[in-house]
């Protein structure tokens, strides 16, 4: 049996969120797309991840699906509110992070 090849869905795909007491990413679970497969997840700071996307770099969640599997989520943006880089899964230009209903940690 021919198994069609996953599609890429981005540079890097975030599973789990932490969050800290102004709603600003303190950590996430970073995993690679490998072309088809996800990579194992390490945490990772917010500051990487702003620094990844300002370089080109591309993000989107992910959710546990059924039988041990991945599903996708929303794409991961970010842009300046008042001088700081917010990271959201949304266009709301508030001057908080917001990745959606990850899971968080």
């Amino acid at each position: 049996m021919i198994v069609p090849k996953m599609t890429k869905w981005a540079d890097y795909l975030i599973s789990a969120v932490r969050y800290n007491g102004n709603h600003r990413i303190a950590k996430v679970i970073q995993h690679e797309d490998r072309d088809g497969t996800v990579g194992e997840g390490i945490e990772i700071e917010r500051a990487a991840i702003a620094s990844n996307i300002k370089s080109g770099k591309t993000y989107m969640t992910i959710y546990s699906g059924p039988k041990n599997t991945w599903r996708i989520g929303k794409k991961v943006n970010t842009f300046r509110v008042d001088g700081e880089y917010c990271i959201r899964v949304d266009n709301n230009k508030v001057d908080i992070d917001n990745l959606g209903e990850v899971l968080e940690f």
